[in-house]
């Protein structure tokens, strides 16, 4: 729940700050993450929400789509727990800002503003451009673009041509970051199940000795 002061200054911030963005929990503005410029394009229910143009920052919708797949997968509705069960997270993506966002995740996706909720504004993905034949669902992804907020502070620092290309390799590109979140689901998975059999063998022993007891 976002409290009044911070609705009230999160469209303004200190000159030379980090620019807004629509995340309740911005991590570019809270200094836990780097802003790039690079940002991802938003619609809002709010029809007078002042993030509109500023968007959400890169770093912020990753972590948002990281939330938003995790609370699928671990959801309290068995139906959705067996309709994601075998989707990779790729595939969970593709939906949740589509077919999965009113019924699943616009409650979840309430915007800096306090009075809407933001939606990632979405277009075809190039990688189904020229695709001849039928497919069950035309690939989607975020719609993405740049600000000058990082090119502005990096030739403060003495940017320049090198600076152009440090803030170039500093935006990750769309595919090394779902390649991470992959591999980060598949590392916290391998961890849950070492739990549950760490968890299981401890239960056993405890009926053993139990059964020893008596």
């Amino acid at each position: 729940m976002l409290n009044r002061g911070r609705q009230k200054s999160a469209g303004a911030p200190p000159p030379g700050g980090p620019a807004p963005c629509c995340h309740p929990d911005c991590y570019v503005q809270s200094g836990a993450k780097p802003d790039t410029g690079e940002r991802v394009k938003i619609t809002c229910t709010n029809p007078a929400c002042t993030f509109l143009g500023a968007g959400m920052h890169a770093a912020c919708f990753d972590k948002c789509e990281q939330a938003l797949v995790g609370s699928m997968r671990h959801s309290v509705h068995l139906w959705l727990t067996r309709q994601v069960k075998d989707m990779s997270d790729d595939e969970i993506c593709s939906t949740l800002w589509t077919s999965n966002y009113d019924r699943l995740c616009r409650t979840q996706c309430k915007c800096q503003c306090g009075a809407g909720f933001f939606k990632c504004v979405t277009q075809k993905s190039e990688s189904s451009a020229g695709v001849g034949h039928k497919t069950r669902a035309a690939p989607t992804e975020v719609v993405r673009f740049h600000t000058e907020v990082a090119a502005a502070a990096e030739a403060g620092g003495g940017g320049g041509a090198g600076g152009g290309g440090e803030r170039a390799a500093a935006v990750e590109s769309a595919d090394d970051r779902r390649r991470n979140r992959a591999l980060a689901a598949l590392q916290e998975q391998e961890a849950e199940e070492e739990d549950a059999r760490k968890e299981a063998r401890r239960l056993k022993a405890e009926a053993k000795e139990r059964d020893k007891a008596e």
